[in-house]
């Protein structure tokens, strides 16, 4: 009998340090879940899941086409800092530049349209809204300043192929990336009636970059925005990115039915 005893409270204690062991595995583990944003660990591996499954479905064009907008973004950035004109004008010294502040932008926004296709959706929505201050911000300086915003790091004085003032983007970059913007927000929250409104941006930002090619496949002028002495010429490169932007947005139906469901 006290063999018996003596067993079963063996059992019992060593099943009572294992529930101990787990809880505080289970705590630990919480902890660190706490620590990144979300209880469980789900959040991060899922919106990882999300984001690797955008490859495939409806998802895909307009994913791709916004991970195209950021990559075209660096590579004028880069092309602005190492120096390699080729990287922000196609054809370097007959056709305009993209603008620092343009690829500032293609980055921000297309970083925007690719956290909206995870959970991330407050981070889509505050890059979607800085991209709408910069836009902003550089329409006041431009307007309020002579020559136009100066660059401490990146010297763009130089880049003036029909330009307005150096550094500063195209009226119609600037309007386009505010459309984007308000496009994002309204993929991002929207659902109903907001489709079609943002169906419809999509389409302006797309079709403008699309005009701007023709206008210089047509040598027109106004097509690609350019008015001397009011505003500078959309670059091709621009036009290219603005093509790819539009597209994105144009293509978010799958994303706004999925944070409605």
């Amino acid at each position: 009998m006290n063999n018996v005893g003596s067993s079963k409270s063996k059992r019992k204690n060593i099943t009572v340090r294992t529930k101990n062991h787990n809880v505080r595995k289970n705590s630990l583990w919480d902890r660190w879940c706490s620590f990144v944003g979300r209880s469980g660990g789900s959040y991060l591996a899922s919106s990882a899941a999300e984001l690797i499954g955008q490859r495939r479905g409806n998802n895909a064009l307009s994913f791709w086409t916004a991970i195209a907008c950021v990559l075209l973004g660096v590579m004028a950035l880069c092309g602005h800092i190492f120096h390699i004109p080729i990287l922000y004008s196609l054809v370097p010294g007959i056709v305009p530049t993209t603008k620092v502040i343009t690829a500032f932008m293609f980055i921000i926004i297309g970083t925007s349209l690719v956290a909206g296709h995870t959970r991330w959706v407050t981070l889509s929505l505050s890059l979607a809204m800085l991209t709408l201050i910069m836009t902003g911000m550089t329409l006041v300086v431009s307007v309020i300043t002579t020559p136009g915003p100066t660059n401490p790091l990146i010297d763009e004085s130089k880049d003036i192929v029909q330009t307005f003032k150096p550094g500063v983007p195209s009226l119609g970059t600037l309007l386009a990336f505010a459309l984007a913007a308000c496009g994002t927000i309204i993929g991002t929250l929207g659902n109903g009636p907001m489709r079609s409104i943002r169906r419809g941006i999509g389409w302006l930002v797309a079709g403008g970059g699309a005009f701007a090619l023709v206008g210089y496949i047509l040598n027109v002028d106004l097509l690609y925005w350019f008015i001397p002495g009011v505003s500078s010429a959309i670059s091709a490169l621009t036009a290219i990115g603005l093509i790819l932007m539009g597209t994105s947005i144009h293509e978010l139906e799958a994303l706004v039915n999925r944070h409605h469901k």
